[in-house]
């Protein structure tokens, strides 16, 4: 791991993201791998701007095989609307994105993926930036283990048809496997999240 100190917040580099990015540029389609950095990266940057905003200060970004990851300070305090206005900044930051590469270059590329991350994030599943945010907003109103159940039960909600339509398309494209990856890594993604 490489580690490097910028504006004093750490950054590192882990071994996974040099490797992944090497592997997707050497399967996949060179301009489209580095839309897809450029808009994580940018995704991660909104996630900052607004931490910077509201005073709270990364303890760490951190690159490894799943992108970018702006960690806050555990000790750090905010109110729940400003951690749910960082949890939103990223996603929203693609949705501004992909509207300002429709409006200058119609369609293309950029405009589906800086759209597609936006959305995804969006989603309501724990530990994606809609869940968090949501979880968040919640806390506005309810005690923090019932805004944490209700989270689950909505990641629970979004997950049981989205995979049974990953599935259903797998059987129905005859080896279209996108959908169901991208379910069990959702699923893998909350199960760690428990346990930790």
């Amino acid at each position: 791991m490489i580690t490097f100190t910028v504006w004093n917040i750490p950054v590192r580099i882990g071994f996974w993201f040099p490797a992944m990015v090497i592997l997707m540029l050497s399967v996949g389609d060179e301009s489209f791998t580095l839309q897809c950095l450029a808009a994580s990266f940018l995704h991660e940057c909104g996630h900052f701007a607004v931490m910077l905003l509201t005073h709270d200060v990364p303890a760490c970004v951190c690159f490894g095989a799943f992108g970018v990851r702006v960690e806050r300070k555990s000790n750090a305090y905010t109110s729940y609307k400003a951690q749910a206005a960082v949890s939103f900044s990223g996603p929203l930051t693609n949705v501004v994105c992909a509207a300002l590469l429709y409006a200058l270059h119609g369609g293309g590329d950029g405009v589906w993926i800086h759209l597609a991350l936006g959305l995804f994030n969006l989603l309501p599943v724990e530990g994606l930036d809609g869940g968090e945010g949501i979880y968040r907003l919640l806390c506005l109103r309810l005690p923090e283990k019932t805004a944490h159940t209700v989270v689950r039960f909505l990641s629970a909600m979004v997950l049981l048809p989205l995979t049974a339509l990953g599935f259903y398309l797998l059987l129905e494209s005859g080896g279209n496997v996108s959908l169901v990856i991208l379910s069990v890594y959702l699923i893998l993604l909350l199960i760690f999240k428990e346990k930790h």
